[in-house]
């Protein structure tokens, strides 16, 4: 006669990391309000870069959720496949239908222990480092939205661990707009003028179609033609006296062109009236720099 063979439980820290993830990835879709959240270029940023995560770790986390028919009980499927092989497959169960309900396990359906448990936990870290991130940008956003000086608001940005990436985060936000101006101004009035042209850079890159950025964009290089020729009289320009082509490192006639380009830009993508005419005028008194 046969004993019967003992099975092996994931341990409980195994199985509160697969869920983790799975929330983590859930609030991707959830976090900014709805469906909508799956077209917003910051949600997608971080859902490509925990995909991508996963693909170098040759693992996939999936999730499935359901109702029963006769419980009502909301039920969330998760599971971890390994070299197209499935390692680990259990059941939560909840009262509710949040995505961040508290879930109770129901069943485990398959559990092999292997070398697929130390990949989770390397994915299990990223998803936190990007979870850092995201709450990183929210707090920021307050704070740029509240702080008035802007020393403080360099500060903020300067304080992360990475600078040039939080600028990136932030412009891809739904308040881009306001993210990027607050910065841009700041570092103007701080003196860091290679960094408020690179805050400009960025956000352009990141939102191409729209047509403020490359007013504003258009209106630094004019600035800096302003500084070599001279400015109009009687003209005050202020913390813009320090955007100068040396800074930039081009040229006056490279400089010149990129303006004309930006406003040129400006005047295809807008629909704004006052857009337009700002970058008119703009163009028109490049042609009066062109005729000195």
């Amino acid at each position: 006669m046969f004993g019967k063979r003992n099975r092996v439980e994931p341990p409980a820290e195994l199985l509160d990391k697969v869920r983790y993830i799975v929330s983590y990835r859930m609030s991707l879709y959830r976090r900014d309000g709805g469906s909508t959240a799956k077209t917003e270029p910051l949600p997608a940023y971080f859902r490509n870069q925990l995909a991508s995560s996963l693909d170098e770790l040759g693992i996939q986390v999936l999730y499935r959720k359901s109702r029963g028919l006769f419980d009502r009980k909301s039920k969330l499927f998760h599971r971890v496949v390994d070299k197209k092989a499935t390692r680990l497959d259990f059941v939560d169960a909840s009262d509710s239908n949040d995505a961040g309900a508290a879930h109770t396990l129901q069943a485990v359906n398959r559990y092999e222990p292997g070398h697929w448990e130390q990949k989770l936990d390397m994915a299990y870290q990223e998803c936190q480092k990007l979870c850092n991130e995201w709450d990183r940008v929210r707090y920021l956003e307050t704070q740029l939205d509240t702080t008035q000086g802007a020393e403080e608001v360099v500060r903020l940005v300067e304080a992360t661990p990475h600078p040039e990436h939080t600028v990136k985060l932030l412009a891809l936000s739904p308040n881009y707009d306001a993210n990027s101006y607050a910065l841009y101004m700041a570092y103007i009035l701080t003196g860091k003028i290679s960094e408020a042209h690179t805050v400009l850079q960025i956000t352009i890159q990141l939102n191409p179609t729209d047509a403020r950025l490359h007013l504003s964009l258009g209106n630094f290089y004019w600035a800096a033609l302003c500084n070599a020729t001279g400015w109009a009289p009687k003209t005050n320009p202020g913390p813009l006296k320090q955007i100068t082509l040396r800074v930039l490192g081009r040229d006056y006639k490279t400089v010149r062109k990129m303006a004309r380009s930006q406003f040129l830009e400006a005047l295809r993508l807008s629909k704004n009236k006052d857009i337009e005419e700002q970058a008119n005028a703009q163009l028109s008194t490049l042609m009066t720099m062109e005729s000195r």
